[in-house]
């Protein structure tokens, strides 16, 4: 039996952390592999304080996400589907420095990565919360 301390320190995500990416969602969502201590776990991350737009702009969305996780202009994502974003992934180990700022109320990772937000945001390939 375990002796679990009633003054144990409150998990937190807080922070910047250099993940893996391994899955892509749509123009706002990702999945990423995260190390803690000397293990691995997966959460979905979500860039926060945007919420990604409806119709056709979502695959312009995500395209666009994808363009700017891998810095790559040459792959044509056009037809892609997740399957194929996540063969990528598999492929081309993708890592990206984040700066969680929390989880949401679905358990996704709330994180600011670069200027990518203002990028959706100015090409109005996503909206504010």
């Amino acid at each position: 039996m375990f002796d679990f301390p009633s003054d144990a320190p409150l998990f937190s995500i807080n922070g910047t952390k250099t993940v893996r990416v391994v899955s892509m969602h749509d123009g706002i969502k990702f999945d990423a592999v995260f190390r803690f201590d000397s293990e691995f776990y997966k959460f979905p991350v979500i860039l926060g304080n945007i919420d990604d737009v409806s119709g056709p702009l979502v695959y312009m969305a995500r395209n666009k996400l994808f363009e700017m996780i891998t810095s790559s202009q040459n792959v044509d994502t056009v037809t892609w589907r997740k399957k194929d974003f996540d063969n990528y992934f598999n492929v081309h180990p993708t890592y990206l420095t984040i700066n969680c700022t929390g989880m949401d109320k679905y358990g996704r990772v709330l994180a600011d990565v670069g200027d990518f937000a203002e990028t959706l945001l100015n090409e109005k390939l996503a909206n504010l919360c």
